[in-house]
């Protein structure tokens, strides 16, 4: 959605609105696009250079190992965990349906990513953003996305202004902000648990806080980052892929 966002309001995006046959299976989950590249893995001191106002998106894992002249601003935007695992599982569902029905060659179909954990890919992709943010101090912009999707008004126009950019639109920016397409919506007080994550002692009530956090836009304290990274050392390497049978 950010993608879609930068885009309206007058950024450079780099990458393409389906970048690949996989994207092309989710069109209806996002009819707005994906905007991704090639870079979503991260870019190299050799990676070529982009004009001033450009807006790349990078996965969590690619941005960390991205260096950091190379790294302006990071809007980091997070979902509920709940949120997320129910829309990759649809995403996931997508998929299968495609495939089975022969829409995806059979290549693209041998290059399927491989499907891990979507409870821990949450808390991992998070984890290594927050610590290597704190590590190497880039500016960055945390913003939950039912924020954006209930007050797009306010976030958009004051994420605009963070990035100190010229001649962009607000308004239009605002405007891309399309309910119509958010295909997950989770009431804060549903239920969800380890059993749920499928990790024994998942820490479910972390991932709440660590979301609160960034609604309510309420720095990262030590106390909490330490409680986070206790909580991380007990997973253990349990971030495999799972069966896609």
């Amino acid at each position: 959605m950010w993608m879609q966002i930068l885009l309206a309001g007058g950024f450079k995006v780099v990458g393409q609105k389906f970048f690949s046959q996989w994207e092309e299976t989710f069109r209806d989950a996002n009819p707005g696009g994906f905007y991704e590249s090639v870079f979503r893995r991260g870019l190299l001191n050799d990676s070529p250079q982009f004009p001033s106002n450009s807006a790349i998106k990078i996965f969590p894992p690619g941005l960390a190992r991205t260096p950091i002249d190379r790294i302006d601003y990071v809007i980091a935007t997070v979902r509920d965990v709940r949120e997320f695992v129910r829309s990759r599982e649809r995403f996931w569902a997508m998929e299968d349906a495609a495939a089975a029905a022969s829409k995806i060659p059979e290549a693209a179909r041998r290059k399927r990513p491989v499907r891990h954990n979507l409870a821990l890919e949450w808390w991992q992709h998070n984890m290594l953003l927050l610590l290597d943010s704190r590590a190497r101090r880039y500016p960055i912009k945390w913003i939950a996305y039912d924020s954006t999707v209930h007050n797009a008004g306010l976030v958009v126009s004051s994420t605009f202004q963070w990035l100190g950019a010229e001649n962009v639109n607000v308004t239009a920016g605002v405007r891309a902000v399309e309910q119509a397409h958010r295909t997950q919506q989770v009431l804060f007080n549903a239920p969800f648990t380890a059993d749920d994550a499928g990790i024994p002692n998942f820490p479910v009530e972390l991932c709440r806080e660590f979301y609160q956090h960034v609604r309510s836009r309420r720095p990262f304290s030590d106390d909490f980052v330490h409680e986070l990274m206790q909580a991380d050392s007990t997973l253990g390497d349990s971030f495999g892929p799972v069966s896609v049978e």
